[in-house]
């Protein structure tokens, strides 16, 4: 949120964009289920991601300005204490260990993969 404030216009544009993808995407994930009921849906969806995305518009800066940006204000206290509470745990340093050796053994595969391919032994 602090890169957005003191971004330049078009770097801010698609910040704002994210945050605003981000938080749309986590709703969606949970309400998804009992709006692909009503007729259109997805077409709305995509109407209303379109509209936050594009320049002309400026949709996601509309809801940031209007919505997101005081929450996160009101907030940041307390998200900035969580965060730095996630830190100090050691989660995000065992979450980078795991994407880490999930890295590596795809690596390996990938490795394997084309030696197979190639009709040699990768060993």
């Amino acid at each position: 949120m602090r890169s957005i404030e003191s971004s330049e216009h078009q770097t801010t544009q698609w910040l704002i964009y994210w945050v605003v993808y981000g938080l749309f995407g986590c709703v969606d994930t949970f309400v998804d289920f009992f709006l692909y009921w009503i007729p259109f849906w997805y077409p709305l969806k995509a109407c209303f991601l379109l509209w936050c995305m594009l320049p002309q518009w400026q949709g996601a800066t509309f809801l940031y300005n209007s919505f997101i940006k005081d929450a996160f204000k009101k907030n940041e206290d307390q998200i900035d204490a969580a965060l730095s509470k996630i830190s100090s745990s050691g989660v995000a340093d065992a979450a980078a260990a795991a994407v880490g050796s999930v890295a590596s053994a795809a690596a390996d595969a990938h490795k394997t993969a084309t030696a197979n391919a190639a009709g040699t032994d990768s060993s």
